[in-house]
């Protein structure tokens, strides 16, 4: 059957409907090049001043101020992104703007007397509203239109819909530039679209040569077809490099008719240049001060005064070997200027730049990561201030590199209401103000504080009801020491052991006299007082007992029986002395040396910022065992051995039995079928009994409750712990039961972190390609070199592993910086200045990494004084 000969009627009719609507976008887009004709206005037209907005929207520019031309290759090469231009340039705004009647809003926006002023201009001075459209500019452009093109700089048409030709071609931006042999585009400046003639010119050959056709004619060329050969020979040829040269020198020309001098403009360099250096030497002298943690002002604010603070004064150090910043002091002494960024004020702007810069860092590196985990401590500062410190955990993943495990410092924040709902209405605000988004949050770290773990109102359970993927992981040093302290606490002979060693550093720190007569025994370790927070510590107070206990000794008995120490004195140190002599003592000593040495080899480890769940694990694995080791006889009776080694070093008796004990308390009873409680008559087995095995079920029941939370998150990721040797410990169900688990706990709502099904698939895989014993931070950097897309659901399970926080150790530095910044001298210190100062100590190492010319050049455009117009 054949085609018709003839399109339908519908067809017709669809074809009218689309040209009509064209013509209706097109009708008045023909005014925009027209200006209103002088014999067009009624009366004699006001002779009103034009201002700088009566030309806002125009579409010529006056000769009075012109615009700034380039003045170099480079300038020339980027004019056209660096000029705006008006809205009523051809449509450049970069939308389809064709049924707006722009000239129409513009001549409805000005006044009658505007309007009036401009035509009476314009009959007075053709040249002084230069069109845009190089196609209105004059056949013959004289020394006058030529400065005015030249200033304002080429005019390229982007944004529009071009017309198509008769053949259906068109003009194309693409030829705005010029692709180099070795694949890059240099913008070609000098071509330029006329859309009243549908046309290309070149301006530089329009306005400087004298060639009348082809790109330089009146009617410029339109032959699309041929116009990509035409350019690649026009640019070429000797003519044109000869007008461009022209157009270079007249534009250099006029950009330094605009100083006063070649003399005031090697001036002018000669003070930026001067500034430049000024500056780049006030911000390494913050930058200083603010890593080591110094005061910055004194007392007074002048130059060569008496305390005037480090700032003043390491500026007056530098000025004596240094010509710019000696420059810079005599202007500031003989009052030359009075610009001299040397104020307490200008001082908080160096700092919060430069913490700005830093935090900044910081978060471009926190969004890249994704997730990340939140760490929160609090404690008062001197100003009785509740201070939170703010600290995230994320890992970076940088292409083709290993991976980085990292936890930066935010800031302080002050909490007027140190509840678990004060403390997370803060949380949530810091988080929105710095822009992290609450959904991305996988880990959250506390210590032990009811506030923060509070299972009903605390901060980690109002996180957990609006992101139930942020899990809680209990700070592992925090519950370490809990641990210490359940365990001390649970026995009196503990608690006599630990009140006996403080009991020694107390009586020689008394008096200087006493400290001597100590130190003229030990010769290696002191006595050490013990820390009231960090148990695990107190193994340094335990060292002089357990390796110097004869030194020790003779010091105690020498206070004892010496006659230049008072009765009081005399009478303390005998009574430590017959403690020392105790065989129960000595065996505490080394039980509580062997417990708190291993302990504290943990904590350290946990409190590196490289740890993640499964090495803490592992770690907290290996407590458990060495205390359920110890709790046998042979550990008691390594125990004993060791004290009887002591007993002999101070000539004391090895024995349980000698040591008199408290006759116990006949207690009666209510029933006669209670069997009594059986005696027990042995030393060792009084002390087994009463002290050992006490301490040691203590800290291991502790050990396991404090760690059941971050034992059950360790659960859902172990099967990561080793992925090579997954085929050997689990079998398919068993890892397909995993892959499930894990995809549950990362599930909130309709959003999932990782698919189960695709997990399982990619961990049999990988398995096969990991070498063995592979870690989780092995595997990860082995997919972060270009394996990304082929094993996506490993990718992300293992960064969110690796994210979980496991102390908040980090939380803990910042408090000795903030110890140090704000002190008692320094008590006043603003919140914002308190802040920025920590970031500078904190994260100095962000900070030396920085550029110190970029951060001149970003510091200097804040600051920048003067406004072109």
């Amino acid at each position: 059957m054949s085609s018709k000969k003839k399109p339908s009627g519908a067809f017709h009719r669809k074809r009218r409907l689309q040209h009509s609507q064209e013509d209706k976008s097109q009708a008045k887009a023909l005014k925009r090049f027209f200006t209103t004709s002088p014999s067009c206005q009624t009366g004699k037209p006001e002779t009103t001043k034009l201002t700088e907005s009566d030309h806002a929207d125009d579409g010529k520019i006056p000769i009075s101020e012109p615009l700034p031309g380039p003045s170099t290759s480079q300038d020339l090469l980027t004019a056209t992104s660096a000029i705006p231009l008006p809205p009523s340039c051809i449509g450049i705004t970069g939308t389809d703007t064709e049924d707006v009647d722009e000239d129409s809003l513009r001549d409805a926006a000005l006044p009658s007397t505007s309007r009036q002023a401009i035509e009476s201009e314009q009959r007075r001075d053709p040249l002084l509203f230069l069109s845009n459209d190089c196609g209105e500019w004059p056949l013959k452009i004289n020394d006058e239109a030529r400065k005015i093109i030249v200033e304002r700089g080429p005019q390229q048409v982007r944004g529009i819909k071009f017309p198509k030709d008769i053949h259906g071609r068109k003009f194309s931006p693409f030829h705005y530039s010029r692709k180099l042999c070795n694949g890059e585009r240099v913008n070609r400046y000098w071509l330029q679209y006329s859309v009243s003639k549908n046309a290309v010119f070149c301006i530089t050959c329009k306005i400087f040569g004298n060639d009348t056709s082809g790109l330089a004619g009146s009617q410029g060329f339109s032959d699309w077809r041929n116009l990509g050969r035409l350019l690649s020979s026009h640019e070429k040829s000797r003519p044109h490099m000869k007008n461009r040269s022209s157009w270079r020198e007249l534009s250099q020309r006029l950009h330094l008719n605009k100083t006063i001098d070649a003399e005031h403009e090697r001036l002018i360099n000669a003070e930026i240049k001067h500034w430049d250096q000024i500056l780049k030497r006030l911000l390494c002298a913050t930058r200083f001060l603010g890593v080591q943690g110094l005061p910055f002002r004194g007392t007074k604010d002048v130059l060569f005064e008496p305390n005037n603070g480090n700032f003043l004064k390491l500026i007056e150090h530098i000025a004596q070997f240094d010509d710019p910043m000696a420059e810079h002091v005599r202007r500031i002494t003989s009052k030359e200027t009075h610009v001299h960024y040397l104020s307490k004020n200008v001082q908080n702007e160096f700092i919060a730049f430069l913490a700005g810069k830093v935090q900044n860092n910081i978060l471009e590196q926190l969004h890249e990561a994704t997730y990340y985990s939140i760490i929160l401590d609090c404690t008062p500062d001197i100003s009785n201030t509740e201070q939170m410190t703010l600290v995230v955990r994320f890992v970076t993943c940088k292409a083709n590199e290993d991976i980085s495990i990292k936890e930066h410092f935010l800031g302080f924040v002050p909490v007027a209401n140190p509840s678990g709902e004060g403390m997370t209405e803060i949380l949530l605000h810091e988080l929105e103000a710095l822009r992290i988004p609450l959904k991305n949050m996988r880990g959250q770290g506390y210590d032990n504080g009811s506030a923060m773990k509070g299972q009903h109102v605390g901060v980690q359970r109002r996180i957990l009801d609006l992101n139930p993927r942020a899990f809680y992981v209990p700070c592992g040093n925090h519950s370490l020491n809990l641990v210490i302290n359940d365990a001390a606490m649970s026995c009196k002979i503990a608690a006599d052991c630990f009140a006996t060693i403080q009991d020694l550093y107390n009586i020689f720190s008394g008096s200087p006299v006493r400290w001597g007569t100590l130190l003229k025994h030990v010769s290696t370790l002191t006595l050490n007082p013990l820390s009231s927070t960090r148990w695990e510590s107190r193994i340094e107070a335990l060292l002089p007992l357990r390796f110097h206990i004869e030194e020790v000794y003779d010091a105690v008995y020498e206070a004892s029986h010496d006659q230049k120490f008072d009765g009081l004195c005399r009478s303390r140190a005998g009574a430590l002395l017959k403690r020392l002599q105790s065989f129960t003592f000595l065996c505490s000593i080394v039980t509580w040396h062997e417990i708190l040495h291993k302990i504290n080899i943990v904590s350290k480890q946990l409190q590196k910022v490289s740890i993640d769940l499964q090495n803490s694990m592992a770690l907290i694995k290996s407590v458990k065992s060495f205390l359920e080791r110890m709790r046998s006889e042979e550990g008691l009776n390594s125990i004993i051995t060791d004290a009887k080694e002591l007993a002999e070093k101070i000539d004391a008796t090895a024995d349980f039995e000698n040591e008199q004990e408290a006759r116990p308390r006949k207690v009666s009873r209510q029933f006669s079928y209670e069997c009594k409680d059986e005696a027990v008559h042995s030393g060792k087995e009084s002390f087994k009994v009463n002290f050992f095995f006490v301490v040691l079920d203590t800290a291991i029941s502790s050990l396991k409750e404090r760690f059941q939370l971050m034992d059950n998150h360790s659960g859902s990721f172990k099967f990561l712990y080793d992925i090579s040797s997954l085929g050997k410990c689990l079998n398919e169900n068993e890892l397909k039961y995993a892959c499930q688990r894990l995809e549950t706990v990362l599930t909130d709502g309709e959003d999932h972190d990782v698919n189960a099904g695709d997990l399982y698939k990619e961990l049999q895989l990988l398995a096969n390609m990991l070498p063995p014993g592979s870690l989780p931070a092995d595997a990860l950097s082995f997919i972060n070199h270009g394996l990304e897309d082929v094993f996506p659901n490993i990718y992300i399970a293992l960064r969110i592993l690796l994210t979980l926080p496991i102390s908040v150790a980090s939380g803990e530095r910042s408090f000795s910086k903030l110890k140090l910044i704000k002190n008692y001298l320094r008590s006043t210190v603003s919140q914002e200045r308190l802040s920025g100062l920590s970031t500078l100590a904190i994260e100095n190492s962000l900070l030396d990494d920085m550029d110190t010319d970029s951060l001149v050049h970003e510091f200097s455009k804040l600051k920048v004084r003067k406004i072109r117009f």
